[in-house]
């Protein structure tokens, strides 16, 4: 089932607003490739604007792919520190905490737990914080674009 799609007037200048814009900036990124001296005039051919959507596409696959890396790789990396560095505690007081099992299971949970809450705390803490800094990238790079400071 096709159903009718209908524009409000406003909508309409927007997309002309944006088509213009995405003109312009094909317009200046083939006017750099093609700009050779002596020459009046630089015809534009359908394989230049195909290359330059390509561009575009690629790009941006490439840097969603990259930002959730790098996201993850700040969420991770601190997690994994934290854990090796529990892992040489745990390994240097191993004698101590065999004892602690067998005498006094209480106190082992106590540390257990505040370990475990300062862990997820911690991870909680570095999201948050990877969020915040990913919201500040996104509205830089949306200012950039309606100031047109980003070239394709």
């Amino acid at each position: 089932m096709n159903k009718e799609i209908i524009y409000t007037e406003s909508a309409l200048k927007k997309i002309n607003t944006i088509t213009d814009d995405f003109k312009k900036k094909i317009e200046a990124e083939i006017i750099n490739s093609k700009n050779f001296l002596g020459e009046e005039s630089i015809e534009i051919t359908a394989a230049d604007i195909e290359e330059i959507y390509k561009q575009v596409r690629i790009g941006q696959s490439i840097s969603n792919k990259l930002v959730y890396k790098n996201r993850m790789m700040r969420i991770i990396l601190p997690i994994y520190f934290f854990i090796g560095v529990f892992m040489i505690i745990f390994g240097l007081f191993y004698d101590n905490i065999q004892n602690m099992i067998h005498e006094n299971p209480p106190q082992l949970m106590i540390i257990l737990s505040g370990f475990i809450l300062s862990l997820v705390s911690g991870a909680l803490y570095l999201l948050v914080k990877q969020r915040i800094a990913d919201r500040i990238n996104r509205e830089k790079y949306e200012d950039k674009i309606e100031n047109s400071e980003i070239k394709l």
